[in-house]
């Protein structure tokens, strides 16, 4: 009996899932809403027709599955079956109860009829399909010749086709019988095997009856040891009561002690006896040590000598500190050679004689343009030579904005290849390393320290990348000292003189 159709990419169907009921059922729906697909479905199923018109579009392959629940009026029909056609890249297989069976060149596997029961009937090698009908077909045999149609029903009253299913009849209950028989025997051995196991219930009953005992004298021991604890405590406590008791009949029998002075006073005198006793004895001591001496000789004047022992104290500090440099800056690599800067000089001579003659032609011109209009000069001849010195003022005017531009492009760029050259050449070859021994690490700061005051007023680009290492590389050592407070304000101070200096090389080019 088929419980269950599922269909998945089979013609419009992505995937529909139909729970059929015992009897007659019947799909109802609108025009091509994929009835006449489940039908197809079925047929194909059965019959293992071919083709990729049943594939979904946009895909490459397709499934129809079948359950088969056991029929409840056929007593011999017992199992759950699972029947799976599928399309698979062009390859057809089937699957029945989770056994795979392909290569089948447009047959059906053997196991499959007897489960599905949808197999057309065979007449004198005519195939009729009674159980499948096209949805625009006639009416069965209707479309047939009457030939066909006669020896289908000829067929149908023929006395071979009784005896067929007298036959299949008899094969029915032949496997009947043998199943019957198998079954009996399965039964027999089954009481066989559950006969050892006839007494579990009364062996459960008299396993409960057990835990429940167990549970019992567990309680019972758990309060037994309970009235242990309680025993062995109460003969201490009667222990503790006898004792309590002589004791206390001895301490009756006692006379009260006396009543005792304050002794502080007297402890307070034989303390300050103790002390004087002994500073006594200390003064003694002394006087008879100082009484054997001889007088001291006449000291002379130590001043001279104390101011050459500090002067000694002094040049063994600074020769300890000068020889830790030493070690220190023997592992440092020397700086780099900056480039000359002669041409850089001369660019920046020339840019103040043409910033003079700029300052000195703007002043012309001012002068020149106050004029409203020019006077009349009745000579000629003075004339031409103000018209010729206007266009020579004009044309130098221009040469000099055009020298001035090229000298500034010049500058700039001489500025910049020189700035990117020492900041790469300083954050590559001045990183102080680190000395192995610890205790060099201040002589180290000092250093630095030392190195950037003395180029700050010379030169503060070294001043600037000197504090820009410590901040970076002795960040943690100089936080602790007074000079990491003052680390950001003296590296701002050596930027702006930085800026000062390139303003100055280049007025306007640096804001």
């Amino acid at each position: 009996m088929i419980r269950k159709i599922i269909l998945e990419n089979f013609m419009a169907h992505s995937r529909t899932e139909l729970e059929l009921e015992p009897g007659l059922t019947v799909l109802v729906g609108p025009n091509n809403s994929g009835k006449s697909a489940v039908v197809s479905a079925l047929a194909t199923l059965a019959t293992n027709e071919g083709g990729g018109w049943m594939v979904r579009h946009d895909t490459r392959d397709c499934r129809v599955t079948v359950v088969i629940t056991p029929d409840p009026a056929d007593p011999l029909d017992a199992e759950r079956h699972e029947l799976i056609w599928q399309r698979k890249a062009g390859t057809v297989s089937y699957q029945i109860d989770g056994k795979s069976f392909s290569r089948l060149k447009r047959s059906t596997p053997d196991e499959l009829g007897p489960l599905l029961r949808l197999d057309p009937v065979v007449i004198d090698k005519d195939v009729y399909q009674v159980h499948f009908s096209l949805q625009k077909q006639p009416i069965f045999l209707i479309d047939e010749s009457p030939a066909r149609a006669a020896a289908f029903f000829a067929a149908a009253s023929d006395t071979s086709l009784l005896l067929e299913m007298q036959k299949r009849f008899r094969d029915r209950k032949r496997d009947t019988e043998r199943r019957f028989q198998e079954l009996e025997k399965r039964e027999q051995q089954l009481e066989e095997q559950l006969a050892p196991l006839a007494p579990l219930p009364e062996l459960a009953t008299r396993l409960h009856d057990l835990e429940e005992r167990q549970k019992q004298v567990a309680a019972g021991a758990a309060r037994a040891e309970r009235l242990r604890d309680l025993l062995a405590r109460l003969k201490a406590g009667q222990r503790d009561r006898t004792r309590h008791r002589a004791r206390l009949e001895v301490l009756k029998r006692c006379q009260p002690p006396p009543t005792l002075h304050n002794v502080v006073p007297a402890r307070t005198l034989a303390r300050r006896w103790r002390e004087e006793r002994t500073q006594a004895q200390r003064t003694r001591r002394r006087h008879e040590v100082l009484v054997a001496l001889k007088p001291p000789p006449t000291l002379k004047p130590v001043v001279r000598l104390e101011q050459l022992h500090q002067q000694l104290r002094t040049v063994v500090t600074q020769r300890e500190r000068l020889a830790r440099r030493g070690q220190v800056l023997a592992a440092l690599k020397s700086p780099p050679s900056l480039k000359p800067v002669v041409r850089l000089e001369q660019l920046h001579q020339q840019l103040r004689t043409v910033v003079i003659q700029r300052e000195r032609l703007a002043r012309r011109g001012q002068v020149l343009a106050a004029l409203r209009s020019p006077p009349r000069l009745h000579d000629p001849v003075r004339l031409a030579t103000l018209a010729d010195e206007l266009r020579r003022h004009q044309s130098q005017q221009r040469e000099l904005a055009q020298a001035r531009a090229l000298l500034r492009k010049e500058l700039v760029k001489l500025g910049s290849r020189w700035s990117a050259v020492a900041t790469a050449s300083w954050l590559e070859r001045l990183r102080p390393p680190r000395p192995q021994d610890p205790a060099l690490l201040p002589v180290v700061l000092e250093e630095l320290e030392r190195q950037a005051e003395s180029a700050r007023p010379i030169d503060p680009f070294l001043a600037v990348f000197i504090w820009g290492q410590l901040l970076i590389h002795f960040h943690d050592e100089v936080k602790g000292r007074p000079i990491g407070a003052d680390l950001p304000d003296k590296l701002r101070e050596a930027l702006a003189a930085c800026a000062v200096l390139l303003e100055k090389l280049d007025p306007g080019a640096h804001p």
